[in-house]
């Protein structure tokens, strides 16, 4: 809505299921080796918990981050607020969720 992006990632049956706004594809082995390096690479379990606002914004952008696998869940959250790396993250995923289209 409003500009953004929802990407989602299910694993179904073996079976990797790759969701962009309505958009659905098939990954492979590639795909998930790739965008697990991306968040393991920066860190990404440490901006679990990250829940900051910039109150002075009245109309800005936000982010919203829900990771969970059998290990455990990463939920984090910023308007006008961003945990470190936050843009080079976003430039890798978005590199790569975009990828199915070329």
């Amino acid at each position: 809505m409003h500009g953004r992006v929802v990407y989602g990632v299910e694993h179904k049956s073996d079976k990797y299921e790759i969701f962009i706004q309505s958009d659905q594809f098939a990954a492979d082995e590639y795909f998930i080796r790739r965008l697990l390096s991306i968040l393991k690479e920066h860190r990404i379990d440490q901006w679990n918990g990250f829940d900051h606002t910039d109150e002075t914004v009245m109309d800005g952008s936000d982010f919203y981050l829900s990771l969970s696998n059998e290990s455990g869940k990463i939920d984090a959250y910023g308007y006008e607020a961003w945990p470190e790396n936050y843009q080079t993250v976003k430039l890798l995923i978005d590199e790569l969720f975009m990828s199915f289209y070329k």
